[in-house]
């Protein structure tokens, strides 16, 4: 049996974020609610209400000092100025691409558009988007509904951000057939890039596959939409709302099976149905990525004379304008759309502005048609540092671009590298760097040794190069200040590898220099005797061991050093001769004893 795997399966961003933030709650032992069903998946509804995160369709239940946590859909302004009024304590985890809509369909409102959303009317989300855009604003189902329209003198379309593309396409093109001059249209493409990705995994996927399994709840839109697309390439697709509905039996060991998962199916789900099937014999499991699309040609600005094009690579946004195009250079929503046509590589440095600080993580918007988002390992070097300490809204900020896409319409980006960025081109800088002693910080064992960090900068040092003695347990160096010399730098990989036990022996040895240099020939110290030999007794005199000949032990004849020494010994001693080169000290006993 051979499984293709959708890469984009299981929880999108916002979905998780705002079960995680429910989670939160209901670990703090508070009972709290939703305002409807957190997500559209009835088994994570029952174990959330089973922990005290209770669903309900309308405030009128809820008492002054109540909980509400707004869902990942999010609500019209008319639930927020509700619970404001009733002292209701309000948690939005509202999904920040969700948020996005509101704020354009709220502008575009206040600019006098009518807006125009494509998408589910009774959909949650659509109904919050319908609320933030105001008494003018239309929902359209299909591009059936257009015709309907009355005569607009502008208007911005949004997205539902699960919508298909085929269908926003296809209402997009209706529009755009009966535009009465001189209207004016702008295009916001608001379609999560997460939608796009796991519907063209489910197209591609289901091409290949004899038999389909879309797993997901039977409520969730965006999982029936994935049942829809299958059932167009392979006629043999079910619907999983449950691992104990996985009929093995049914599937011969020669079927290639697809499988692909919604945005509310829960990743055990995922992990279940594929452990079931892994059980079975000759089974091989691969994961299938969507190609990423081609370069479209997007147009910005039409008129009889002249078009202007820009190539872009994922664009979103589209502004049409008649008669005249200078009309643009007047709208906000045009410049800002502009901006969405940036593209962005991974590896790019770029200055964003701070949009908001949730959780920790920081959202960034940085001229791309999705913003960005900062994780709390990727703030910073110093873990104990927290974003909100550090950011507010409006905050212009460097980053890099970790992922234009992590697989759920999400760009990474890193504070953290650009930082160590900066600190590594300073630290190159250092001349003999070396010849140089670092001050660093033990922060984790690794395979092999011990990663430290120098100012920001990681240096891996070797577990032979920890310490000078042999070294069981690693972690004991974890936390722990350290003194490193660079013992190797590839520039190209930027990579140190460093060395503690080379500061240690040269302190030692530089301790050790000191000391034979207070060594005076003619000079009495006090020493204990630590070993001895045939020949002689080895004296420790202060971290140095000189040698008391057999003939310097005595005046007499000593038939054994033991017969005038003892281990552990306490005696003064003459220092007859030193030998800085070779290390040696003769020291006389019997000159002190007449």
């Amino acid at each position: 049996m051979r499984i293709l795997l959708a890469k984009n399966s299981g929880f999108c961003f916002g979905v998780r974020r705002a079960v995680e933030m429910a989670e939160q709650c209901a670990a703090e032992g508070k009972t709290v609610y939703t305002y409807g069903n957190i997500i559209h998946n009835d088994s994570v509804v029952r174990e959330l209400a089973e922990n005290g995160v209770h669903s309900i369709e309308n405030l009128e239940s809820l008492s002054t000092g109540d909980t509400l946590i707004i869902r990942a859909h999010g609500a019209p302004p008319a639930v927020y100025e509700a619970c404001e009024a009733r002292s209701i304590h309000l948690i939005d985890a509202t999904c920040p691409y969700v948020k996005r809509i509101h704020k354009i369909a709220q502008k575009a409102a206040e600019e006098g558009n009518t807006v125009l959303i494509a998408g589910k009317a009774n959909h949650p989300e659509v109904v919050g988007i319908r609320g933030w855009a105001g008494d003018n604003a239309f929902v359209l189902e299909s591009e059936a509904d257009v015709a309907g329209l009355p005569a607009l003198a502008k208007a911005v379309l949004v997205a539902q951000t699960t919508l298909p593309e085929e269908t926003f396409s296809a209402i997009e093109r209706a529009i755009e057939s009966r535009i009465d001059r001189p209207m004016e249209l702008q295009i916001c493409n608001t379609i999560c890039d997460t939608t796009r990705d796991r519907q063209s995994e489910a197209e591609e996927i289901s091409r290949r596959s004899t038999r389909m399994l879309v797993l997901g709840s039977k409520s969730s839109a965006n999982t029936q939409e994935l049942v829809k697309i299958c059932k167009k390439h392979c006629k043999n697709t079910e619907n999983i709302d449950a691992c104990d509905k996985l009929l093995l039996d049914k599937l011969p060991s020669d079927d290639i099976i697809g499988i692909v998962a919604g945005a509310s199916t829960p990743d055990r789900m995922i992990r279940e149905v594929l452990q079931v099937m892994s059980e079975q014999e000759k089974t091989t499991i691969e994961t299938i990525e969507a190609e990423a699309p081609a370069e479209e040609v997007v147009v910005l600005q039409v008129t009889e004379e002249v078009e202007a094009v820009v190539e872009a690579p994922e664009a979103t946004a589209q502004t049409k304008s008649e008669p005249k195009p200078e009309q643009e250079d007047s709208s906000d929503f045009a410049s800002a759309f502009e901006k969405t046509m940036t593209r962005i590589r991974n590896g790019q440095v770029l200055e964003g502005t701070v949009i908001s600080v949730v959780d920790g993580e920081v959202f960034v918007n940085v001229g791309y048609k999705s913003d960005g988002v900062i994780p709390v390992g990727e703030l910073s070097s110093d873990s104990d540092v927290k974003a909100e300490d550090l950011f507010k809204e409006g905050d212009t900020i460097e980053v890099e671009v970790t992922k234009v896409n992590d697989g759920d319409g999400n760009v990474l980006l890193s504070r953290k590298n650009v930082e160590s960025k900066k600190l590594w081109d300073e630290l190159l800088s250092q001349e003999n760097i070396e010849e140089n002693i670092f001050e660093a910080v033990g922060k984790e064992v690794v395979k092999g040794g011990l990663i430290a960090d120098i100012s920001g900068i990681r240096a891996f040092v070797p577990a032979s190069q920890v310490s000078t003695k042999y070294i069981e347990n690693l972690n004991e160096f974890v936390g722990m200040p350290m003194r490193l010399k660079v013992l190797e730098v590839d520039r190209q990989r930027k990579r140190i590898v460093a060395s503690q036990k080379q500061v240690l022996l040269a302190e030692a040895a530089a301790e050790r220099r000191g000391k034979w240099d207070t060594l005076i020939v003619g000079s009495k110290v006090n020493g204990v005797v630590r070993r001895i030999a045939d020949f002689g007794a080895f004296v420790d005199i202060g971290g140095i061991d000189g040698l008391v000949h057999v003939t310097d032990a005595a005046w007499g004849r000593v038939k054994h050093p033991s017969d005038v020494f003892e281990i552990g010994q306490e005696i003064e001693v003459l220092i007859l001769n030193v030998d800085i080169e070779k290390e040696r000290v003769s020291l006389g006993y019997k000159q002190l004893h007449h």
